[in-house]
């Protein structure tokens, strides 16, 4: 028996929890990239597994979580064709909380990635078009703004701290003291998810429309639907 919903889904290779996570990291990454955040000439990690190997260090582990899940109107549902095929498509609405927690091997290190964290998260809402911050690490928002199969809405003006600690062993080095701090912040969007006889769930692409501005003059073309 073939369990469907374990499959793959498009730009990912879990799911919707996981295509979140991955968006996140990829913006992340490119934002911290080439940044100076760590004391040494250790690589940053930003992940969605939890840094086993010394390699690994220092972190940034991305997680995210539900708080509201529900379908887009009534017991909706539209049957389409996708992909030359019959199939159902459902509309979600969601509500979560991303969790990014920094992890490293001295307090130092854990401090210099936070506070270049919490400086992209605070500028996230600034443009990157002729502005002094058209720079890759200024660009967080734009970067969540690109994804294709999850539509997703940053609150960038609160970000919830959940404190620092100081924790004896590692996997690698029970001797060894880890670093950790931690923030969360609330995420919402929609996706939309395709059910095709045969084969299963897939998460289907987001498409964005152009918008005329029907209020300016001889803005739409005589005869043109908006």
């Amino acid at each position: 028996m073939t369990h469907h919903i374990n499959q793959p889904l498009e730009n990912s290779e879990g799911g919707f929890i996981e295509s979140v996570k991955r968006t996140i990291v990829s913006s992340l990454r490119k934002a911290l990239t080439n940044s100076a955040t760590s004391l040494s000439d250790d690589t940053l990690t930003i992940d969605i597994d939890y840094p086993y190997e010394k390699a690994n260090y220092p972190c940034i582990w991305v997680q995210f979580s539900f708080s509201n899940l529900q379908d887009q109107g009534v017991g909706h549902q539209e049957r389409i064709e996708y992909e030359g095929k019959n199939a159902v498509l459902k509309q979600w609405m969601y509500e979560g909380t991303v969790t990014v927690t920094v992890i490293a091997l001295s307090s130092l290190e854990r401090d210099r990635i936070a506070d270049k964290f919490i400086s992209i998260f605070a500028f996230a809402n600034i443009p990157g078009s002729e502005s002094i911050y058209d720079d890759p690490e200024y660009n967080f928002l734009q970067e969540l703004s690109e994804s294709e199969y999850v539509s997703m809405t940053l609150s960038s003006g609160k970000l919830h701290p959940g404190g620092q600690t100081a924790i004896p062993g590692t996997p690698f080095d029970p001797n060894q003291m880890t670093y950790e701090d931690t923030y969360s912040f609330d995420l919402q969007g929609e996706f939309q998810t395709v059910y095709t006889p045969g084969e299963g769930y897939r998460l289907r692409r987001i498409d964005i429309k152009a918008i005329h501005n029907i209020f300016t003059k001889n803005s739409v073309p005589p005869g043109t639907w908006v």
